[in-house]
């Protein structure tokens, strides 16, 4: 009878830590200004690094050593052969100062949504203050990108994480114009068609019908691996087949980017939603990341694969956008009035309050 009791409770405590487990999200913030963009467009859209973003970069670099002294600056190779800048903060996290086409780019490292709020006067003060002091701005015309940790928040659980995708592509085309329509890098499904008329969403929906089939059916035979595995090569070939403005690769300007799983180590798997205006602070950017784990809960504890949604839902904007917040514990006013609902405008949205 103990030992009963004390396997079950081990199995309870196993499962109940997972589900306590919290998601780490990593930013991509963009800073340019009217001479990078100059400088970029004569360059053309493919070229990384100009005279104009390298200068720059450096600058950057130069004020956050200004700010913070007891930083300390590592120079490495990014994904391009490029120079980039890691500093490590005495306070545990790091960022990194890249180049990308037209900007000064910045990547923080992966932090949970508490850290994000304990960290945020930090970020603001050495990263967007930083650029603000060498007359830099987050940039307007591009979408932001925010990565998920597939590890940290869905435990590698297939159901989970085909959950959240589904609820992304369902609520989309809302929350695109409530976090900044950006069609040319992060276009919903149901707005990219191909030659023969046929969306995004439709493909979609007809290839999860048999990765669903195959979850209910095969899941102790081929283990979630090898599902995870699947589902994301799946929707690499068979739904991302065009991008909304025809930029390349087309699995990249999506609403949602699955190529951060083949080839990358595990705790550097990511879910990639670029369905949101760049951060122009890090309050935004705390906001945001407790939106997003508000919604990772809410979902654990949807036990159906949830059905993806062909038809054009019958309730407007607001009340999709309302429901979605307030299924993550949000303030729906104070969000929708942050929000570009209803309007045509990129209006800067703050979540603040929202938990």
């Amino acid at each position: 009878m103990n030992r009963w009791f004390l396997g079950a409770f081990s199995i309870l405590f196993q499962v109940c830590a997972a589900y306590a487990q919290e998601a780490t999200f990593g930013p991509e913030f963009n800073f340019t200004n009217e001479n990078l963009i100059q400088a970029g467009r004569a360059l053309g859209p493919s070229v990384v690094n100009s005279d104009a973003n390298t200068a720059a970069q450096k600058a950057f670099l130069a004020e956050v050593r200004k700010k913070c002294p007891d930083c300390q600056a590592k120079r490495i190779q990014d994904k391009y052969r490029i120079d980039a800048f890691k500093v490590q903060t005495p306070e545990g996290w790091s960022f990194t100062i890249m180049l990308d086409p037209w900007v000064v780019e910045v990547t923080t490292s992966p932090m949970t949504a508490k850290e994000v709020a304990r960290n945020a006067p930090r970020i603001q003060e050495l990263i967007f203050n930083s650029a603000t002091a060498v007359g830099l701005y987050p940039s307007q015309k591009t979408s932001g990108h925010l990565h998920i940790g597939i590890s940290s928040a869905f435990q590698r659980d297939p159901h989970a994480v085909r959950n959240f995708i589904v609820d992304w592509v369902n609520h989309s085309l809302a929350t695109a114009h409530a976090f900044h329509w950006s069609p040319a890098n992060a276009a919903p499904m149901a707005a990219i068609y191909t030659t023969d008329s046929e969306s995004l969403l439709h493909r979609f929906h007809k290839f999860l019908g048999e990765w669903d089939k195959e979850y209910r059916e095969y899941l102790k035979f081929l283990g979630p691996e090898t599902l995870l595995s699947n589902l994301f090569e799946g929707m690499r070939s068979e739904v991302y087949v065009k991008s909304y403005s025809g930029f390349v690769p087309f699995t990249k300007y999506q609403n949602l980017n699955v190529d951060h799983f083949e080839g990358f180590p595990k705790e550097e798997q990511t879910l990639e939603l670029r369905g949101m205006r760049e951060f122009q602070d890090a309050e935004e950017f705390a906001r945001y990341t407790e939106i997003m784990q508000g919604r990772i809960d809410y979902l654990k504890n949807v036990e159906i694969l949830i059905p993806v949604e062909l038809e054009t839902n019958q309730k407007n904007r607001y009340q999709i956008f309302d429901e979605y917040i307030y299924q993550a514990k949000g303030d729906v006013e104070y969000a929708r009035r942050k929000s570009t609902i209803g309007t045509n405008i990129p209006i800067r949205i703050s979540c603040e309050g929202l938990f």
